[in-house]
């Protein structure tokens, strides 16, 4: 039988390992949501933008 000092130390160990990675994945989410966010604004100002230089042309007479 094992001594129960061990059998904790590896529960402890085993519980904050998940923790570790736990918080990791959750820091790696944080930072794509970020990155996404960045990338939709980005996108949403090249597109009035674009609507705004549309909306400025002259129409065009045949």
């Amino acid at each position: 039988m094992m001594p129960q000092g061990t059998k904790r130390d590896r529960e402890v160990r085993s519980v904050a390992s998940f923790l570790l990675a736990f918080s990791t994945q959750r820091r790696r989410l944080r930072e794509s949501a970020t990155a996404a966010q960045a990338s939709l604004r980005n996108e949403r100002r090249a597109l009035e933008d674009l609507e705004k230089s549309l909306s400025e042309r002259q129409p065009q007479t045949p």
